[in-house]
């Protein structure tokens, strides 16, 4: 049919469906409604009538889907950034889509999203890219359920029921925020490009519509989406996952007489025999696990200062319990990037040992231990192809203290200390964060000493206990300011009757030991031990 421009008085030829549409004139470029047929012989002249053979008329875009398109393409925005979040976050680390399946998502995306483009820049094959953006985001839509689906029934699978600790593990494994970006970014683009997709055939249609291209992909693209999730995010293998995880293979059905592991709290017991009724040493250790926490967990690579960078962990331990911790066994395993155990090391943050090169002191109830500050424990001969934070970590053994060790330190010295102890004053205590040459913010204690006997101290032992914020002791130090002993770093002078004892000036005991959780000032120090001279 042919139509006229009202504002440019050009004429030109418009497909028959183009009747009673809005288009854009090629000349003037102004919108403009196809009208009824006219007499070309009237107004038309030949040089409009040659510019309307070469030029088309091209349909204007409704508002409703240039903004449907906008809305689509920021979705696909979001779809695409979404693999570089945590899919899977396990105890302090995670997984990012990226470095799995997401990188399936992030390519077909950046591909679609260049198509998209160029088709609006060229306005060519619009309908078709559109088509595969929204078949694209049904698809991704239902994989990230799928993930969710999958992510959500891990603590409910058969295999962990009758295991206390892989329940207690399972309920550290969650779904990262990229797969909540990634459903939204799906649902989003699904939503917006479909509305699209049937608008725009409508607009290009008859009055009935053809709505089949959209049907057609809609329907491939649900299938498609399902098969995805069953494939990629279905039943878990969970046999597999907790073997190669918690080495489950160690559980309870060894009978020999010199090693039975204990799945599940995993506490070691040498030369003992496999009975039905646990010995009751190793009962009241498994119940007490459930009060030490294990938190602040990080796993990755340090730099040290010799600048090697080297693979490391650090954590925190608090005995929630009543009881004094001698020893406290931490296993770490290290994951690749599919999640399978490539290595694992063992730590004792707690150890009674003499020979031990770990901290000897107890973890009494409601203390807290800590790394002290820019340390983390070595992991060297952990492989390459361990996914930097990717670990799990867990107490598999402690011992307990003998009775004596939860008494007071006063009590185990004789008659005679404890009678001189009162002429000793500590005072001008004072605990707080200093700044050092080489560090910031290091946490330390300063006091003086009188000895107001008549006796000559060759010794003298502070204790230190260090408060929270709701004032319960959750650290403490020991610091022998004075110590006649020709191996200790301490001052070595006796302290005599009437004697003043006192750090050097601009100096203080450090405590890197001491947790985050220490309300800075807040302290309670006393003299525990002396030893007079000869």
């Amino acid at each position: 049919m042919k139509t006229k421009c009202p504002h440019c008085s050009s004429e030109f030829k418009a497909p028959d469906e183009y009747k009673n549409k809005k288009v854009k004139c090629p000349k003037c470029k102004k919108p403009f409604t196809v009208a009824e047929p006219v007499d070309l012989q009237q107004s038309l002249s030949s040089e409009c009538l040659l510019d309307s053979e070469e030029k088309d008329v091209q349909p204007l875009l409704p508002q409703s889907e240039k903004i449907a398109y906008a809305v689509g393409s920021a979705f696909l925005l979001i779809l695409l950034l979404s693999p570089f979040f945590n899919w899977i976050t396990i105890f302090a680390g995670g997984m990012a889509g990226i470095q799995g399946d997401g990188k399936i998502i992030f390519i077909i995306s950046l591909l679609l999203g260049i198509g998209a483009i160029l088709s609006f820049i060229l306005k060519k094959r619009l309908l078709a890219v559109v088509l595969f953006l929204q078949a694209w985001g049904t698809i991704t839509c239902l994989w990230m359920i799928g993930m969710l689906w999958k992510i959500g029934n891990f603590m409910t699978l058969e295999d962990m029921e009758d295991n206390p600790f892989v329940g207690m593990f399972a309920s550290q494994v969650n779904a990262g925020a990229g797969l909540y970006i990634g459903l939204i970014g799906g649902l989003g683009m699904a939503v917006a490009f479909g509305y699209f997709a049937i608008h725009f055939q409508k607009y290009k249609s008859s009055s009935n519509g053809r709505y089949w291209p959209f049907v057609l992909t809609q329907s491939v693209s649900i299938v498609v989406g399902i098969a995805v999730a069953i494939l990629l995010a279905g039943p878990i293998n969970t046999r597999r996952e907790i073997d190669s995880t918690f080495d489950a293979s160690d559980s309870i059905s060894r009978s020999d007489n010199y090693s039975t592991k204990i799945q599940g709290d995993l506490v070691e017991v040498t030369k003992a025999k496999a009975t039905e009724e646990k010995p009751k040493a190793i009962r009241d250790k498994q119940e007490y696990l459930q009060y030490i926490d294990l938190y602040g967990i990080q796993a990755k690579y340090y730099k040290t200062y010799l600048d090697e960078v080297v693979p490391g962990v650090n954590f925190k331990i608090k005995n929630n319990g009543d009881k004094t911790v001698s020893k406290v066994k931490v296993l770490v395993y290290f994951r690749d990037v599919s999640g399978t155990v490539i290595a694992e090391e063992d730590f004792y943050p707690i150890s009674s040992s003499s020979f031990s090169t770990e901290s000897n002191k107890l973890l009494k109830p409601n203390y807290i231990w800590q790394m002290p500050a820019d340390k983390f424990y070595k992991a060297e001969s952990v492989p390459d192809e361990w996914q930097e934070g990717n670990v799990a970590v867990k107490i598999v053994d402690i011992e307990f203290e003998e009775a004596k060790g939860q008494m007071p330190e006063k009590d185990l010295i004789s008659n005679e200390k404890q009678d001189y102890i009162r002429y000793v004053q500590l005072y001008d205590t004072s605990a707080g964060y200093y700044d050092t040459y080489l560090d910031k913010r290091v946490p330390g204690v300063q006091f003086k000493i009188k000895n107001e006997g008549n006796r000559t101290l060759s010794k003298v032992k502070v204790v230190v206990y260090f408060k929270d914020n709701s004032g319960k002791v959750i650290s403490e130090e020991d610091f022998y300011p004075v110590s006649s002993n020709s191996f200790s770093l301490e001052s070595n002078k006796p302290l005599r009757p009437n004697y003043i004892w006192q750090m050097e000036r601009g100096k203080f005991y450090k405590t890197e030991s001491v947790p985050d959780e220490w309300e800075e000032g807040s302290i309670v120090a006393e003299i525990t031990d002396i030893d007079f001279s000869e």
